[in-house]
């Protein structure tokens, strides 16, 4: 049975052990080319979020599907906010949580530029509660797999996990970044919807080694959080302010 936060009423939740991880899975609103949904990152989120508090027994909480857009942000559809909105939201939503007593919050990203804002979150929070046991997760990136935007294995895990795919009208396009940080993809390529790779050649089962390894690892790991019951140490003393 899955614990959904959203689901409990305020006095189931007061039954609930505060040792369970709680299990936040984030996305974006977000072009991915032709074939796929501008909801694809929150569709693999929430997906394997929900795998992961049914194998564990870890609180699952309701997604947040608008992150950090960065360099996406001027392909058509994609809707998200600044970095520093985010990385606030995500540090209230942590405050809250601790406020009832929760301690093992996992940022779980269905989209990689939102851990640079669950970094920043994580400091803020620290600064109330330096108890707090915080992760953040890019799925893929915790697993070791190798995925680019919108190529043959991000569309293989829309596949899999069971987001629109719509395979009749993929288009390849491959995107070599240059030496420096990239602000926008669409100033170089317009037209690609951000993709970089080869979406015509995906086969979901092709993918599927990738899918069951991504999906134990995270329960592994989760696991070990849910055994994690060491005290938190003090946080060091500041250094005295100088007369």
């Amino acid at each position: 049975m899955i614990i959904e936060w959203a689901r409990l009423t305020d006095q189931e939740l007061t039954q609930v052990d505060r040792e369970l991880p709680v299990i936040l899975p984030t996305g974006l609103v977000e072009a991915h080319g032709p074939a796929l949904t501008l909801g694809l990152d929150n569709d693999t989120a929430e997906h394997f979020a929900r795998m992961v508090c049914e194998a564990t027994g870890a609180i699952l909480l309701p997604n947040i599907p608008y992150g950090y857009a960065a360099e996406m942000a001027e392909y058509s559809g994609t809707v998200g906010v600044r970095l520093e909105t985010f990385a606030a939201l995500l540090a209230d939503i942590c405050i809250s949580l601790c406020s009832h007593g929760f301690r093992k919050i996992i940022v779980l990203c269905g989209h990689g530029a939102n851990t640079k804002a669950a970094d920043l979150a994580f400091e803020r929070v620290w600064e109330r509660y330096p108890d707090l046991k915080p992760a953040c997760w890019a799925w893929w990136t915790v697993a070791g797999v190798d995925l680019h935007h919108a190529d043959k294995g991000e569309t293989e895990f829309a596949l899999l996990t069971g987001s629109p795919a719509y395979m009749d009208r993929a288009r390849d396009y491959q995107f070599s970044k240059p030496w420096h940080l990239v602000r926008s993809r669409a100033a170089y390529q317009p037209e690609s919807g951000g993709i970089n790779g080869y979406p015509t050649q995906a086969r979901g089962e092709d993918s599927r080694a990738d899918y069951e390894k991504v999906l134990s690892t995270l329960i592994q790991k989760v696991n070990q959080a849910k055994e994690d019951r060491a005290p938190v140490p003090l946080p060091p003393t500041p250094w005295p302010l100088l007369p």
